[in-house]
């Protein structure tokens, strides 16, 4: 019986914050139903609750279900106007900004017995560096700031380490150029079809940053952030 394929997951959020539309949402709805996108990968694709108090079993869920090799978690940020590659997911829950069931969170711990902080294990310097070189505009980012999008880095990276070291990483993608003229966000956004083959090309060169990786997993990341 042949061997099966490492599986890639591809996540996003549903729409937040009064808007009908989560350019996330877009990646996700894009990647759906295409197994073999990604030659040498099965992609699977997910929509994560915009809820504080869901989002944690549903990365569980995601998890157990697929037993990922690399995961790309994707969120809005409509102060982004490139892809943002982010660098560390921190211990805390602090938003002024309600998640989907109205819940505003002050100093709040995610875990209270995890660390203050962990890192991405996605490779980002390289992947920036790869992103420059095909012309895609894309930046590093010191945190995820402390909503949704880092609660689910943070507990997607403590699975990854459960399962002695994966491939985990979070892009925040600008809001898109329809949210903008309908007045949900403000400018500038990205339009659609710029954003989904930038997103397809930085999932291309994760993938095959994975499978050209020694072991199936990536070097420790704080290699690249010394």
């Amino acid at each position: 019986m042949p061997s099966k394929s490492p599986t890639l997951l591809i996540t996003g959020f549903e729409p937040f914050a009064g808007s009908t539309l989560n350019p996330s949402q877009v990646i996700v709805e894009y990647f759906a139903g295409k197994a073999n996108a990604v030659e040498g990968l099965d992609l699977r694709s997910a929509l994560l609750p915009v809820d504080t108090r869901r989002v944690a079993a549903a990365i569980d869920a995601l998890w157990a279900e697929h037993d990922p090799q690399l995961v790309l978690h994707f969120g809005e940020s409509a102060k982004a106007t490139h892809l943002t590659l982010e660098r560390i997911a921190v211990n805390l829950l602090d938003f002024d900004t309600p998640d989907n069931t109205g819940q505003k969170i002050t100093d709040q711990p995610i875990d209270p017995a995890g660390p203050a902080a962990r890192f991405v294990t996605l490779p980002v310097r390289s992947m920036l560096s790869r992103l420059e070189s095909q012309g895609v505009g894309a930046r590093l980012s010191l945190s995820a700031g402390a909503y949704l999008c880092n609660q689910t880095l943070y507990l997607s990276l403590a699975q990854a380490e459960q399962r002695g070291g994966r491939a985990v990483g979070f892009i925040h993608v600008p809001s898109l150029h329809d949210q903008v003229q309908s007045g949900e966000r403000p400018g500038p956004g990205m339009p659609r079809q710029a954003l989904i083959d930038a997103v397809e090309l930085l999932v291309r060169q994760a993938a095959q940053m994975l499978i050209e990786s020694t072991h199936g997993v990536y070097v420790d990341p704080k290699r690249e952030l010394r």
